[in-house]
Order: C-alpha cells, then structure tokens, then sequence
C-alpha cells in the first residue's frame, strides 16, 4: 500500500512565495494545498490529517485561529511567517506551542523549523527503560515479565504519552515544569500545574511495577525519569 504523502497547507503569504514554496515542497514528496482562508483550514483540519500549517503574516487573528487548531489537532505543525527575530521572539513568548520563520522564506530553514516542530509523538520510536518498552507513535506501554517472558500492555492518553516521551528522552536529567507545561498544556499557570501532577501520578503507577524505574521530583523545579542498574 503506498504511503500517504504528509499534508501541508500554505496560507496568506504573498503569490510569489506561496508558488515557490509549493513548488519546492511537492519536489520533497509533499502534497501542498494554498488556501487564502484560514478559518476555512482549521475547520477542514477538524476532519482531514494535516501535517503542518504555515501560515502568512497578513493573515488577521492568525494567534488566534492557530492556537483552536493546535487544541483540536495536537499533532499538527504550525509555523508562522515573522517579519524579524525580534517578532518571533516577542510572539514565541506568547504562544510556545506554534513554530516561527523569519521572511524571506527558504526551503532549507522551512525544513528545518518543520522537523524541529514535530511533537516527539509523531515519529515512532522505541525507548527501552528497565522492563519497559515504549512506542511513541501508537502510545503502548509495554512491561515484560523477567520469568515468563509474558507482556503486559497498556495504551496512554495522549497527554501520558507526551509527558513520557519528554521524560523518557532525558532519562536520568532534569526536565523543567515550565516547559513540560508549555509544550504539552500550552500555558503555565495553577491549573495546569495540577493537571499536569495528577498526570505524573498516573505514569508513576504504571511504572510502579518494575521498582528500578521511578519519576523523581525536584521541587518546583521538575521531573526525571530514573532507571536504576
């Protein structure tokens, strides 16, 4: 079965750019669509994969509409058009979860902000930490037993998959609230902060079988995954 090429959809930047960068994408094995609307695109996400939105700086309330789409479609790249560094700066502050080029518009830095957006979910890999094994893309968590050889296995929400993921690529290291929070709740703040510590709860139960795995927690500081030898 052929695979399905990754979706992008460009929206609002100038004819010039939209052609080129289309034309450079589709040579990249992308299926590119051009949309002057972006409200028309979040609601076509809703119901259609989209791999990655870049998104023009003309567009109005372009924050806005990009950051619905992200609670809709966490998997989804979304990278905006910045005139400066000195804009991207100001606008990452303010929405962590969005990706930002500066104008003009290179494939080769296109790419690379691309990759870099990917959420550590969206490529499949396999961590093996202690008796466990874990699948990022179809988010199973799988423990072995040392005798019998047997699995047990337990698919997470998405939010448990995100955190371990985060903690698992750092294992034995400090990984900061403020960016386990910002990157998977897309904002700071008490709510979130207990959300995000009722979700530790749950991943330290299911590791809790193997007694050489723990989540540590520095306080008020972070998580880390500890896998004794």
């Amino acid at each position: 079965m052929e695979k399905r090429k990754e979706r992008v959809f460009i929206v609002g930047t100038n004819g010039f750019d939209s052609m080129k960068l289309k034309k450079n994408l589709e040579k990249n094995d992308f299926d590119v669509l051009i949309s002057e609307n972006l409200s028309l695109v979040a609601d076509i996400s809703k119901n259609t994969a989209i791999e990655c939105i870049i998104i023009g700086r003309e567009v109005k309330d372009r924050e806005k509409i990009a950051k619905k789409i992200k609670k809709t479609d966490r998997d989804v790249s979304i990278i905006l058009v910045c005139k400066t560094k000195k804009e991207i700066k100001t606008v990452t502050e303010k929405y962590p979860l969005l990706q930002y080029v500066e104008q003009p518009i290179s494939y080769a830095t296109l790419a690379k902000t691309y990759n870099k957006s990917k959420d550590v979910i969206q490529v499949e890999r396999l961590y093996n930490f202690g008796r466990f094994t874990f699948n990022s893309l179809s988010r199973v968590l799988t423990l072995t037993n040392e005798q019998s050889g047997k699995e047990k296995t337990r698919r997470l929400t998405k939010k448990e998959a995100y955190l371990l993921c985060y903690l698992v690529k750092n294992i034995g290291k400090l990984v900061p609230r403020e960016k386990l929070l910002n990157h998977i709740w897309g904002k700071n703040d008490f709510r979130t902060s207990r959300s995000m510590d009722v979700y530790i709860a749950k991943l330290r139960s299911y590791l809790k079988p193997d007694e050489k795995v723990s989540i540590k927690n520095e306080h008020s500081l972070g998580f880390k995954l500890v896998v004794e030898q």
